[in-house]
Formats: structure tokens, sequence, C-alpha cells
């Protein structure tokens, strides 16, 4: 895809286009630096990123294209073009078949990202989310499908305990983050939920014109619960982004039984995932075994994070605990 390495691989999940730039406050650059001293504590490396404001930058933009009736794996799956330099007009000239996302990012890991004037306007729990997300991607040498969900359960978790050092209980600032954290835990696995519903929906497609029409009409009700529930305009799910939002999510919800496994102790999660990032099987290597085409990209993408996945349970030693019940209503597409 053209865009990889440029502006979604490595970036925290994306939302809708930012507000204007801003001038950075003193205070901005004060909290950077209180998480610069506070994310080592926790086995973090220093990073290159935020050293700088880029105050002509307000996000980073994307287009991404997907076929309309076929569901990405993650963002890396070929079936999305990415665009890098198309404009939002040039970006929605797309056939009728298919599925059309454009929007921005506000920072991007392992490329020395600065400051943007989207991450000032996006507010503080945003702000301390952001950073330790992107200064996450720096920290290991997974594929995406691994390391995306990791760095957002870390993020999560770093944004709790930096919460609990920084501000005492009763301040409001700490219960932002604690919620900001809690809550987009959450939307991970309702973001699971939803992808699975849809790919249900296409599997049950018919071929010819009614059949796409009965898909389309299937579909809407679940993408219309998924922008409601997920903070979205109205109109703006479709495959592009749902893939996008699965490549956060997918893996998200075993990576917080391994975390509960390590006692829920965020620094031993690092060194874990250190440990984990030392062992995991060569890529070439396993394709061999596996006997995967090389243009099968979505098999070797399965194959490597459900091998990554496979040696860090093999690590721990003993069994994950049990997955909680999700007791939260299904999706249900139209019939």
């Amino acid at each position: 895809a053209a865009l990889v390495g440029a502006a979604v691989i490595g970036c925290a999940q994306v939302r809708p286009p930012p507000r204007a730039p801003t001038p950075v406050p003193p205070e901005w650059q004060a909290l950077l630096v209180e998480l610069r001293a506070f994310t080592p504590s926790l086995g973090f490396k220093p990073p290159p990123n935020f050293e700088a404001v880029a105050h002509d930058l307000a996000a980073y933009p994307f287009c991404g294209h997907a076929p309309r009736f076929k569901l990405p794996w993650s963002y890396e799956d070929p079936l999305i073009t990415w665009h890098e330099s198309k404009t939002a007009e040039e970006c929605r000239r797309a056939p009728a078949d298919i599925d059309v996302y454009y929007g921005a990012t506000e920072a991007l890991g392992e490329i020395a990202t600065p400051v943007t004037a989207s991450m000032i306007a996006a507010g503080r729990d945003r702000f301390i989310y952001l950073v330790v997300h992107e200064d996450c991607h720096d920290q290991f040498a997974f594929p995406q499908g691994i390391e995306e969900p990791l760095c957002e359960l870390i993020a999560y978790r770093v944004m709790a305990a930096f919460a609990a050092a920084r501000f005492r209980w009763y301040e409001r600032e700490r219960r932002v983050i604690l919620d900001y954290a809690t809550t987009q835990a959450r939307l991970a696995h309702a973001t699971i939920r939803y992808y699975d519903a849809i790919a249900r929906v296409y599997d049950a497609r018919r071929p010819g014109r009614e059949g796409d029409a009965q898909t389309l009409a299937a579909r809407a009700p679940v993408f219309a619960q998924a922008e409601q529930t997920l903070g979205l305009a109205a109109g703006a799910m479709n495959n592009v982004l749902l893939a996008n939002y699965m490549t956060y999510s997918r893996h998200f919800p075993v990576l917080e039984r391994i975390y509960e496994a390590l006692g829920g102790d965020i620094r031993r999660m690092i060194a874990f995932f250190r440990e984990v990032d030392e062992a995991q099987p060569d890529p070439e290597v396993l394709f061999a075994r596996l006997r995967l085409e090389p243009n099968d990209r979505v098999g070797q993408l399965r194959a490597q994070e459900e091998a990554i996945l496979e040696v860090a349970i093999a690590r721990l030693g003993r069994p994950l605990p049990p997955a909680p019940v999700d007791r939260t209503p299904k999706p249900r597409p139209r019939s």
C-alpha cells in the first residue's frame, strides 16, 4: 500500500479531521516533560518523538479505498489502497462499488513525529494517549497487527499509572484520563463484535444486483450502531475504517488476559514483551514452513500474528485467565 510506513502504520487510531491549528500553550510542553520523566520508570527507552513543535502541521491526512463487499483483514490488507497526497475531494472520487475514507491522525510512530496542532486541540487525555502510544511503537519490532493492540493496552495502563502518580484521586484531570483509558479499552471489544457482524453479512451475500442491495441494507444498521458506539459521524463507518479499527482491536482481548496473568503489572508487561520480541519467529522461516505463497499477504499477516501470540502464551508457562463474559448487546444486521 502506498501509505505503508507513511501515514497509517505505526499511528494511533484515526479520528475525524482535527480542528484548525492553535498556538501551543506552555503547559503542554510541561506535560510532555512529565511524561518523558515518567515512562522510563516503567521500562520505556527514550524515543525521538515530540522533540519539536510543528506549528505548520495540523495533522497527517490519509485516503483509503477498499471494495464495498469485501472486508479487509487489517489496514495492511492489500484490499485497501492507501493514497498519500489526495485531497478530500480527490479521495472521494471513486467507483460506486468502492468504500472511501478520508481522515487524519494527529501523530505517527517510528518517524520522530512532532507535536502537531491537532494533538493540542484534542485535550489532555488524548494528548497523553498519543504520546505514550507513539512512543510505544519505538519500543518493539512486532508486526502492526500485534504492535497496535499491544501499544493500545500499554497506553491505557500507563495513562492510569500516570494519572494516579500525577493527580490526587479527587481531581478532575485524574478522572478524565482514567475515563478515557477505560472507555477506549471497552471499545476494542465492541469493534470486534461489529467486525464479526459485518463479516457475517458479507458471507451471506448472494451474487447479483438484488443480492448487493440486500447486503448494503443489511450492513447499514450495523455500521450505524458502530458509529454511535465509537463516537463517529453518521455515514463515516465503512470497510476501510472498520479494518483500521480492527487492527488495534483483534488481539486486544488476549493481550489483556496476558496482562492479567502477569499480575496486572505494566512494568512486567513491557519487559515480558521485550522478551517475546526477541523470541518471535523469523517471518521467512515461518512462511516457508507453512508453505504460504509470496502473494498471500493476509495469510502471512495472520500466521505471523498467531505465531507471536503462541510464543507469548508459551513463555507465560501457565494458562491464561478465562475471558470475561461479554454481556453487551450484539449488533443485529437487518434481515
